[in-house]
């Protein structure tokens, strides 16, 4: 695949991450701060959230899962989703 499409298809990941539509993940950090994500990216990139996100007794409120993470700062959190979404295995 050239670099070209890599490019594209990670702008596409990175305007996923910022608009968050379709998301199905709320994660709440920092106490009250709510952050959209998707379950398949998540899943697919990590292992902690393949398996917490499949969890029988998972949260779920309006269709949405819900996980809770209040002593992580939102911005650290934010850096480390976009690692998900934007860096790609070889």
């Amino acid at each position: 695949m050239s670099i070209e499409c890599w490019q594209e298809v990670i702008n596409d990941y990175e305007k996923l991450l910022e608009n968050g539509r379709g998301y199905d993940v709320i994660i709440c950090v920092d106490e009250n701060e709510e952050i959209r994500a998707h379950s398949l990216v998540l899943s697919t990139r990590s292992q902690y959230f393949c398996t917490k996100l499949f969890e029988e007794n998972v949260e779920r409120r309006d269709g949405k899962i819900i996980i809770k993470r209040p002593n992580i700062s939102s911005k650290l959190f934010k850096m480390i989703l976009r690692q998900f979404y934007l860096l790609w295995k070889d």
